[in-house]
C-alpha cells in the first residue's frame, strides 16, 4: 500500500517536462499515468511513439525508486529487529510441565 503512491510520484516526477512539445491536454493526460498515456497516444499523431516510450520509461523509473525505498525500509527493519530482538541472557520464565501421575499412585488412591 505504501509503494503504489511512490510509483505514481516517481512517474510524475520523471515525466516532468519531457513532453513539452506536445499539446497541453495530451501532456496533462500522460502525467496521470501509464494507462492514460497509452489511451491518449494516438491523439499525439506522429509523436505517439515518443509518448509511449517516455511514459514507459518514466513508469519504470518510478517503480525502481519505489523498490529502492521499499528495500531501504526492509533493511532498516531487519537491523532494528536484530538490534532490539530477543537478547541473550534474558531470564526465561518458569515453564509449567504437566507430568502424568505414575501408575502406583493411581492404584494406591483408587477406591473400588
Amino acid at each position: 500500500a505504501l509503494l503504489g503512491p511512490l510509483v505514481t510520484a516517481g512517474y510524475r516526477r520523471d515525466i516532468g517536462d519531457k513532453l513539452n512539445e506536445l499539446p497541453q491536454h495530451v501532456v496533462s493526460t500522460v502525467k496521470e499515468g501509464l494507462a492514460h498515456a497509452q489511451a491518449i497516444a494516438p491523439a499525439a499523431g506522429s509523436k505517439a511513439e515518443l509518448v509511449l516510450r517516455t511514459a514507459q520509461q518514466s513508469f519504470v523509473t518510478g517503480w525502481q525508486q519505489a523498490m529502492w525505498i521499499g528495500t531501504a525500509i526492509m533493511v532498516f527493519l531487519l537491523i532494528y529487529t536484530l538490534a532490539k530482538g530477543p537478547q541473550q541472557g534474558t531470564k526465561q520464565t518458569d515453564r509449567h510441565v504437566v507430568t502424568p501421575p505414575n501408575e502406583a499412585s493411581i492404584s494406591d488412591n483408587a477406591t473400588y
